[in-house]
């Protein structure tokens, strides 16, 4: 039977899965709006940023009080943190890419812009299967078979998504653009570039306690 803390955390852990992909689909929503030339649009998105971000750190204290105090057994405790830190900076780094979007993306070429934000789209699509994942593995629920899945679509994912960055920075180059210009795109596109990084490590950890689960 599952005990009072155990419960505890999986309620706090699913709030703070539910919080972190409703801030960055505000986040993704926010890029891909100012892209488009709506910056008013981008700027009432973001309003909320520092309130979800305070929410987000108070949950992760409080998760790591249940953990300290005996919540599960010790062999998965720190992997459980661990997850739910990866987690947490994604959220920062989506944070980071807005404001560096917003302060360091100067007047680009159409193609350019558009095809920031279909990487912005694609970038933030990569929570997606680490959230399903997370859930799965917090309910018990066919929990192996869904992880498999999910880890083969974010690598498949991840793969098309460091492509498309690629051929990007490649255009960048190539486009009669001045150092200052270029520059500017090519740090907004490494800032979306850092949240693939932080899936990347979210991702790993899910397999690391998965693995510590199979019998």
């Amino acid at each position: 039977m599952m005990l009072k803390k155990e419960r505890a955390v999986i309620f706090l852990l699913e709030s703070h899965l539910d919080k972190t992909k409703q801030w960055l689909n505000n986040a993704s929503e926010s890029l891909v709006s100012y892209l488009a030339g709506d910056v008013e649009k981008m700027k009432h998105l973001l309003l909320a940023k520092d309130d979800v971000h305070r929410s987000l750190e108070n949950e992760r204290r409080e998760i790591w009080d249940l953990l300290c105090s005996g919540a599960y057994f010790p062999v998965i405790r720190g992997d459980l943190l661990e997850l739910v830190q990866s987690v947490g900076r994604i959220g920062q780094a989506a944070t980071a890419a807005c404001e560096a979007v917003q302060y360091r993306l100067p007047q680009t070429p159409t193609d350019i812009t558009n095809r920031l934000s279909g990487i912005t789209r694609e970038v933030f699509s990569l929570f997606h299967p680490i959230h399903e994942s997370a859930l799965y593995y917090l309910r018990g629920d066919d929990v192996l078979k869904v992880v498999r899945r999910n880890v083969i679509h974010f690598l498949d994912q991840k793969a098309r998504v460091l492509a498309e960055a690629d051929e990007l920075k490649r255009r960048l180059h190539a486009a009669a653009m001045d150092n200052w210009r270029q520059l500017g795109c090519i740090i907004c596109l490494d800032s979306l570039l850092a949240i693939c990084s932080r899936a990347m490590e979210a991702n790993d950890k899910i397999q690391v306690v998965m693995v510590k689960i199979v019998p």
